[in-house]
């Protein structure tokens, strides 16, 4: 198979997007680092073993439909992952050179997407009511209903209501009363919790915080931004880390917190934390990712180290994200005062 087509991916070893070649039968004929290891797939297999049994279908329509973008969900050996999926169109194959006799290979542009998947499920989550709330009133209004039925049928039979039938409908009556009364307090009780959450918002608003968030993904940016200022804080975001610091430079004074993405392409986290630092050593920072992990490519450790005296980054967040974590990490830094 590597014989037949020749052409190498290498030179695409250091970007962050799976780049795949398949033949006509769906095997991987080459593939970038990336592909390798956020699909764990080699030369020979077959891709579509590591798609998701529920992205199949999806996978088809998406190689009959070369220059659209879908989102596939992938296997992993513990649990799966999503990635927007493009096949290039025949005349952008081009761009990859190859030398396989009229059988120009399917090029597959793949952009892991999971943390994004994972932000917008928990921010959907976030509005809707919780599981124990929807069990409850669905139990108290079933029930009422059963009751109502009854005395409706027992009424629709004409005979008059004396004795014992009296007694049951008075019954019934109690129940559905009680019933209603069941489902008022749940639907108060949901009311007043919501109320609650609304007034910690509006708690704040009387000094709302600033808050600088920098990620080279532009959805990432989108959704802590969304997050944050649902929770009533200023977000200035950034995908470039050094607009950011220009940013910080010109506004520290209206800045109160810095969320920074560990791996960013012009300047990693650690770098950014160090050169804001340098300008203001009190600056509260969190670092988004391992406190020490490893950089692709180099086999060495990144461990918060003191940044030359300057200060230090006192906070850290593991990626993927937890939303409610990072809220509360972010009010008990900016809200503790």
């Amino acid at each position: 198979m590597p014989g037949k087509y020749s052409f190498s991916l290498g030179l695409f070893d250091g970007i962050d997007s799976a780049i795949i070649a398949i033949d006509s039968a769906g095997i991987v004929i080459n593939l970038n680092r990336f592909a390798a290891s956020f699909l764990n797939l080699a030369r020979g297999d077959e891709f579509s073993q590591a798609v998701h049994p529920d992205s199949q279908q999806q996978l088809t329509i998406a190689l009959q439909q070369p220059g659209k973008l879908h989102q596939i969900q992938f296997k992993l050996q513990q649990g799966s992952s999503y990635g927007q999926l493009k096949c290039l169109p025949e005349d952008q194959n081009q761009a990859f050179p190859e030398n396989a006799e009229n059988n120009q290979p399917r090029i597959l542009l793949i952009q892991d997407i999971s943390e994004q998947v994972a932000l917008a499920s928990q921010l959907h989550q976030g509005v809707q009511p919780n599981r124990k709330f929807i069990h409850d009133i669905s139990n108290a209004l079933t029930t009422t209903l059963g009751y109502t039925e009854l005395i409706a049928m027992m009424l629709e039979e004409g005979d008059v209501l004396a004795g014992e039938r009296l007694v049951a409908i008075q019954r019934y009556q109690g129940e559905v009363y009680s019933g209603l009364q069941r489902a008022t307090k749940l639907i108060k009780d949901q009311k007043a919790s919501r109320m609650a959450a609304a007034d910690d918002i509006k708690s704040d608003a009387r000094a709302p915080k600033r808050i600088m968030v920098v990620d080279d993904e532009a959805s990432i940016t989108e959704f802590l931004t969304e997050l944050l200022q649902g929770h009533n804080y200023l977000v200035s975001a950034f995908t470039s880390a050094i607009e950011a610091l220009e940013h910080y430079k010109n506004h520290q004074s209206k800045i109160d917190l810095v969320i920074v993405d560990h791996l960013m392409p012009e300047l990693s986290g650690i770098a950014l934390a160090t050169a804001l630092l340098a300008v203001n050593k009190e600056l509260p920072i969190v670092l988004c990712g391992l406190e020490s992990s490893t950089e692709p490519g180099t086999g060495s450790q990144i461990i918060s180290p003191p940044l030359n005296g300057a200060g230090e980054i006192k906070y850290f967040i593991n990626k993927p994200l937890d939303i409610n974590e990072l809220v509360k990490l972010v009010r008990s830094i900016v809200d503790s005062g």
